[in-house]
């Protein structure tokens, strides 16, 4: 079941929340420095999908419960993400917001929290909309949906997909891609933990149950990519168990197929056309935090 319930598209101020006077004013854009990978002044969107407010892993979100975390989540977006991307590079930063729940009985509920908790983007939020979803899959794909219908992905220098409930511990401009100028390349977060060996037993060493089978096991927790691979990946969804609705609805598994295969045969692209935003690996789970961040749920 896919759902489109309530969009809001604008912008809302909420004067003297953390964060709400300082980083809703937009700088001036500043001459690009020699550390930015990107072009002058360059446009960046970023889109977030799935639930928010999550209070566990399986929580289907909008939990009052979780308000500190998702406004911690939040606020570590603009610190970490959106501010350097504006202050370093002078981009225009334009963020997509696609939230979902799996019961219209949640929605209004996730409507009041999700237009208080993200009115600190201020002008950056171009659009708000909230949806009923049957799960992850679902909900990536109406995510991207929401951004195609309102935006042209080739006209982003970076495009950033990623959860709600991501909490960034580090800025951007530390990342492994933005240092080694590496941001014009599609990127996943990182590769899963090694799959442990027949005569090894998961969790007592350096490995876990799952690890790198099939064929590569990716960190679906957050993507960035140029926008002319914007396609590659918006064609990758929803097949071959990279968020079509097996394997946990995640993509864990065929996404790191499914997504170098599509940039191949739909880019002209004559270097190295995917990598990783950190050469960091879990050591035994996927959700162990990373130097880049962690997610709370």
């Amino acid at each position: 079941m896919m759902l489109w319930a309530a969009a809001l598209i604008g912008t809302t101020l909420v004067q003297g929340r953390k964060h709400a006077t300082a980083i809703n004013q937009q700088p001036t854009p500043n001459p690009r420095r020699a550390s930015c990978p990107l072009p002058v002044q360059s446009r960046v969107a970023i889109v977030l999908r799935g639930s928010a407010f999550r209070a566990g892993r399986f929580s289907p979100g909008c939990s009052e419960r979780a308000r500190g975390k998702q406004e911690r989540a939040t606020a570590s977006l603009l610190d970490h993400v959106v501010a350097p991307l504006e202050t370093v590079c002078g981009a225009r930063v334009e963020v997509i917001v696609s939230m979902c729940s799996d019961s219209f009985r949640h929605l209004t509920r996730c409507a009041e929290m999700g237009r208080d908790v993200y009115a600190v983007l201020g002008r950056r939020l171009v659009a708000l909309e909230f949806c009923v979803s049957a799960g992850q899959g679902a909900s990536v794909r109406m995510a991207l949906d929401l951004f195609k219908r309102r935006h042209a992905p080739m006209a982003y220098a970076l495009i950033v997909v990623a959860r709600h409930d991501y909490v960034y511990s580090q800025s951007i401009t530390h990342w492994g891609a933005w240092e080694n100028a590496s941001l014009a390349r599609f990127n996943f977060l990182s590769r899963c933990e090694r799959r442990c060996a027949p005569n090894e037993v998961p969790a007592t060493k350096d490995c876990g149950q799952f690890g790198d089978d099939p064929p590569r096991c990716v960190a679906d927790f957050l993507y960035t990519m140029p926008g002319a691979f914007f396609g590659a990946f918006d064609r990758a969804v929803g097949k071959r168990n990279c968020f079509n609705g097996t394997e946990w609805d995640s993509g864990h598994r065929a996404c790191g197929f499914l997504i170098p295969w599509w940039i191949d045969r739909t880019t002209n692209t004559s270097s190295e056309s995917w990598g990783f935003l950190t050469d960091w690996r879990p050591a035994v789970r996927l959700r162990e935090p990373s130097p880049i961040g962690f997610v709370y749920s």
